[in-house]
């Protein structure tokens, strides 16, 4: 029998939850680059500014918070692919359960 416990911090617990942060630490990924490309690539200047000819026009770049998310995206699949070479084995949430003859004796029907 398989407890509740035994899930979130058993092996399939380090899949799902590695899983889970993989997935949220892709997505800031790919919000950040979004938003780079986007919106500070090109000029962000004020207008006054613009106006004494100064530009940021592609001197934006990819700062120390963008790296971070993308060790923590690598460290959160590398973790997972420690766990499977790890060679534990993943227990099955339902099992099916085989009826003996010696305990239908037992039961009463009603």
């Amino acid at each position: 029998m398989m407890k509740p416990i035994e899930t979130i911090t058993g092996p399939l617990g380090l899949y799902a939850w590695n899983g889970l942060a993989c997935i949220f630490s892709l997505l800031s990924i790919v919000m950040f680059a979004s938003l780079h490309y986007k919106d500070l690539k090109r000029n962000v200047l004020t207008i006054s500014e613009r106006q004494n000819l100064w530009t940021s026009e592609d001197l934006t770049h990819f700062g120390t918070s963008f790296w971070l998310a993308v060790a923590a995206t690598v460290g959160f699949v590398l973790n997972m692919l420690l766990l499977l070479c790890s060679g534990i084995q993943v227990k099955p949430l339902f099992r099916k359960m085989e009826a003996n003859d010696k305990n239908m004796d037992t039961v009463i029907m009603y």
